[in-house]
């Protein structure tokens, strides 16, 4: 809950349905996230500011008792007002000023929350949030804009955190509204200081700090300033509020007690993400393009524009964190450091199956984008079989869309991630199928490989390097440094089988001089403690190329099974067209 003695004004805005503008129907989408909101980041599990009783009439709507909300705090709530956008945040204001004065006796930070969902947009390159009153003939003459807002917002007397959450069309455009009034102030300073020196130059710093600077603001957005943001597709809720909700409710694995906003934001992608997915494989079995669902997944964004004072309220803790740990957990042991003192990069304990989900190599110390200049010191391949293609396994199903292994940041886009897929698997498959079709440019035969590792569905090679950056990262023991990183490539081989169900595995340790028997030999002991339907060996060179020649056959096979010619490169021409086809649609989407 929020830490005792910080007293907090929430404040909800937005509406249901906007009968006087032209903006579709939701379905209820917005009151359902209205009511997520009120439950899990206001009720007893989130901030803790409303009690259960209080929790119920809020969502049901009803007038919130006093009684009902914590102590020292105030709830308000305008969410279907009747009231035009300015009359609102009148009422705000004048809420705002009597919550002050009552806290006179009760100095330090306040805090204030507020949660907007409904439509946002742009007139006369001012932003404003719709309300049930907005008309379409002038939208903002009803509606809030970000500039009102602002204003608001300066009535708190400093220090004060502010938090504003706005799940609407193209959230972030507000930070520009939010960053105005420091702007023109700092403009004024440009002059002042032009004429007059010093002296003027800290009141004009006072002066910023004083007007919108106190404690900071941080702007919680449920979309980028040029994207939209989407209901989900059944309507129950904004995929937003409904990311939240479950970030809320499930916790960060691993996470600290309390989670920041940008801890939610992590967990919330996560979320969206099987959104996408399932909506991708209902569309992909739908074969009228009518019944096709419309959805893709934005991630939230959080911006704090105040930084000359306080803290960074992006990253303070805020939210209890309900993960805790269970069964499923596999323990990490020591594995045995090569030098004394050496750190062990992994956590005290690690989800296999939850880590998988996400992505399967999570190492602050593993940075994939700075690898292609680093400095190679040796490298670790581990490949991963099924017994055969998914292809060959289920011909009726089509190739899926997304990669199943990826060596990447957790930071790292989608199609970031697909670009690391294709970087780790384009020499695996190269050496694979000894064949680069002299027709393709540069650009096809990357799609080209990137499609093959798509075919191959469940056989692909994880590959790590030692970097010289990672030296610099406080191991200064080389060994240390390549023990890390090969303990970092089996464990995300311990995640791809919780996840894929793999029935073998083939650890290939290779163009490595420095690396320990017994490091490796600890590594794999884990594995097949913790997953014993499986088997993992060490294989050499030899074995390597049988199964290469294997799949290539089968590969083969497979593309001649769908009309398509390898005798002039025909077929991989087809293959790589269709993988530019898709690549289109997903930079348009």
């Amino acid at each position: 809950m929020i830490p005792a003695g910080i007293p907090t004004f929430a404040a909800l805005f937005g509406a249901s349905e906007f009968p006087l503008a032209s903006y579709p129907q939701t379905g209820g989408a917005f009151a359902a996230a209205r009511k997520l909101f009120v439950r899990d980041v206001l009720g007893p599990g989130g901030l803790a500011l409303l009690e259960p009783d209080g929790v119920a009439m809020a969502e049901q709507g009803h007038p919130v008792p006093q009684e009902a909300v914590r102590a020292g705090c105030e709830f308000c709530d305008w969410f279907d007002s009747a009231l035009s956008g300015n009359d609102q945040l009148q009422e705000f204001d004048d809420r705002i000023d009597g919550w002050q004065k009552r806290l006179t006796d009760r100095p330090g930070t306040r805090r204030l929350v507020v949660y907007y969902v409904g439509h946002g947009g742009t007139a006369s390159s001012r932003y404003y949030l719709a309300v049930k009153a907005s008309r379409q003939v002038n939208y903002l003459r009803q509606s809030i804009t970000f500039e009102q807002l602002a204003e608001s917002i300066k009535r708190l007397k400093p220090p004060y955190q502010c938090f504003l959450v706005i799940d609407a069309c193209y959230a972030a455009r507000g930070v520009v509204s939010l960053l105005q009034g420091a702007d023109s102030l700092l403009q004024q300073g440009v002059e002042k200081i032009a004429q007059e020196a010093e002296e003027l130059t800290k009141e004009l710093q006072e002066e910023v700090n004083n007007e919108f600077h106190g404690r900071g603001v941080c702007l919680f957005c449920s979309s980028p300033a040029t994207k939209p943001s989407y209901l989900l597709p059944d309507l129950s809720a904004t995929s937003f509020m409904a990311a939240l909700s479950k970030a809320v409710q499930k916790g960060k694995v691993n996470g600290r007690s309390l989670l920041s906003v940008q801890d939610l934001i992590d967990v919330m992608w996560d979320e969206l993400l099987e959104v996408r997915r399932a909506v991708d494989d209902h569309n992909q079995q739908q074969s009228d393009p009518r019944q096709h669902q419309e959805f893709d997944a934005v991630r939230p964004q959080c911006h704090w524009p105040k930084q000359e004072q306080g803290i960074n309220l992006t990253t303070e803790g805020l939210i209890p964190n309900r993960w805790k740990p269970s069964p499923e957990l596999l323990p990490v042991p020591p594995l045995s450091p090569t030098s004394a003192g050496s750190p062990v990069l992994f956590p005290a304990v690690i989800t296999a199956r939850q880590f998988a989900r996400f992505v399967l190599v999570n190492s602050p110390y593993l940075n994939y984008q700075d690898a292609d200049t680093a400095e190679e010191r040796g490298a670790v391949r581990v490949y991963l079989w099924l017994p055969e293609p998914a292809t060959f396994l289920a011909p009726e199903k089509d190739i899926r869309d997304t990669p199943i292994v990826a060596i990447c940041d957790t930071g790292l886009s989608e199609i970031d991630r697909y670009a690391a897929l294709l970087r780790v698997n384009e020499k695996f498959l190269r050496d694979c199928f000894r064949y680069t079709p002299s027709r393709l440019v540069d650009g096809k035969k990357r799609m080209l490989v990137g499609l093959l590792a798509r075919v191959l569905q469940g056989t692909f090679v994880l590959s790590a390097v030692v970097p010289k950056y990672l030296l610099s990262a406080g191991l200064k023991d080389p060994q240390a440094s390549y023990d890390a990183i090969l303990n970092v490539v089996l464990f995300s081989l311990v995640s791809a089988h919780a996840a894929l169900d793999f029935t073998d595995f083939a650890v290939t340790v290779s163009e490595v001089k420095a690396c320990r028997q017994g490091v490796l030999e600890s590594a794999l002991r884990v594995i097949r403690s913790g997953f014993p339907s499986g088997t993992v060996r060490i294989e050499d060179e030899q074995s390597q190329q049988d199964r290469f020649y294997l799949y290539a056959a089968r590969l083969i096979n497979w593309a001649e099974s769908r009309k398509y010619h390898s005798n002039d490169g025909y077929w991989a021409d087809l293959l790589a067209s269709e993988f530019a086809k898709q690549m289109t649609q997903n930079e348009m989407t």
